[in-house]
């Protein structure tokens, strides 16, 4: 994940997200297909915390993404969205993009 860099702009109340992004070395299709999950960590130490997660699931429009639901664990108070695409026609790698945020309402805080 990256830390938000640089001056804060635009308004106090907002809600700062972290984002990072990579290509992985199996098709959308197979993550899709087999019982898969996105596992956010805290740091990139070994020994680093699970701070939010998803598994896949949801609707298939065909058209070449997945965006699953990123929910916190263990009251770390992080929770988000995983964007995934194939980058290619080969379909062979998934580009995925992570976006979390801390302090996002909760599914219980809304109820």
């Amino acid at each position: 994940m990256l830390l938000p860099q640089g001056r804060t702009i635009g308004q106090d109340v907002a809600i700062e997200a972290e984002t990072g992004s990579t290509t992985a070395d199996v098709s959308l299709d197979n993550l899709i297909d087999e019982d898969h999950a996105i596992a956010v960590l805290e740091s990139d130490e070994d020994d680093a915390a699970v701070i939010a997660c998803g598994e896949f699931g949801g609707s298939d429009d065909g058209d070449g993404v997945f965006v699953i639901g990123l929910r916190e664990v263990e009251g770390s108070g992080y929770a988000g969205i995983a964007y995934l695409a194939s980058p290619d026609t080969s379909g062979a790698l998934t580009d995925v993009s992570i976006f979390v945020a801390e302090g996002l309402p909760s599914e219980r805080e809304q109820e």
